[in-house]
């Protein structure tokens, strides 16, 4: 099995169940992304820099725990939110991991309780908007977290008995690249990719301004426009959609941005184009 055929059972499973899900190499550096419903309240809880801190280490013990013992593990992080970590096996060494966000019990009591813990750690973060987030998270019993649970282990498997992995040291500039490219649609903050990266913010925008000459809102940008210009050229969906996959806020800010990129507008920019 070929990497990419990794790549694509995880986006099977991303797609029918809506969670988020990431192959990582044995440092915590991501392989593969896929984001999820969890997404939008991760994102607000990062941008409180104590609130990350707590996502990071947390991640960290529950990796280095199941790196010892082999096994695959549900634990829960800092604010309530279920998550599970499985081993990938190659020679009798895990060579990396997958980290999966499944989400919380039934009930408005873990709703109310996932709120509560993060106000607690962070009083600053908006609560109503916590709150709608939390209302976007998966709710389940404990048969469908086994089942979901059970389907993971069985990816988990396969993955360590077909996955081809080389050993690589990718620079953190490439890092960067590599998750942004993944996760074009998705916002996407300093805080998420300090998170998921494992390196704080200064050290990202260091790096990758040093490795590249430009910023990551720059790069991030130009992707974005690079994919507006191919879904322009190369379907027939409407601005709001475009502007949606394209990962821009809405169709106003997408307009303005592509305009000053181009010099036209998006849509007379497809006319002279297309």
């Amino acid at each position: 099995m070929h990497n990419s055929d990794i790549e694509n059972l995880l986006k099977h499973f991303n797609q029918i169940s809506g969670m988020e899900i990431a192959l990582l190499d044995n440092k915590l550096r991501p392989i593969f992304t896929q984001s999820g419903k969890v997404d939008n309240f991760c994102s607000i809880i990062h941008q409180c820099p104590k609130c990350l801190e707590a996502c990071i280490k947390s991640d960290e013990n529950c990796f280095e725990k199941v790196r010892q013992s082999m096994t695959p593990s549900i634990y829960i992080c800092p604010f309530g939110i279920k998550e599970a970590v499985l081993p990938i096996i190659q020679n009798e060494k895990v060579i990396a991991c997958l980290l999966c966000t499944l989400g919380i019990d039934k009930g408005n009591e873990a709703k109310e309780q996932v709120v509560s813990t993060a106000i607690a750690l962070s009083p600053s973060l908006n609560k109503e908007q916590l709150k709608k987030a939390v209302d976007g998270l998966h709710q389940f019993d404990s048969e469908q977290l086994d089942a979901f649970f059970d389907l993971l282990k069985a990816i988990a498997t396969h993955v360590s008995i077909n996955g081809s992995f080389e050993e690589q040291t990718p620079t953190i500039g490439e890092l960067i690249k590599r998750f942004i490219n993944k996760n074009l649609s998705q916002k996407i903050t300093l805080a998420d990719l300090s998170y998921h990266i494992h390196y704080s913010k200064a050290t990202l925008t260091q790096h990758f301004k040093r490795e590249f000459g430009l910023s990551i809102v720059e790069y991030m940008t130009n992707k974005r426009i690079e994919l507006s210009k191919k879904l322009l050229i190369t379907t027939d969906k409407p601005l709001s959609e475009i502007s949606a996959l394209c990962g821009f806020d809405d169709t106003e800010y997408f307009s303005r941005t592509f305009k000053k990129f181009t010099s036209l507008p998006p849509a007379t920019w497809r006319r002279e184009n297309k």
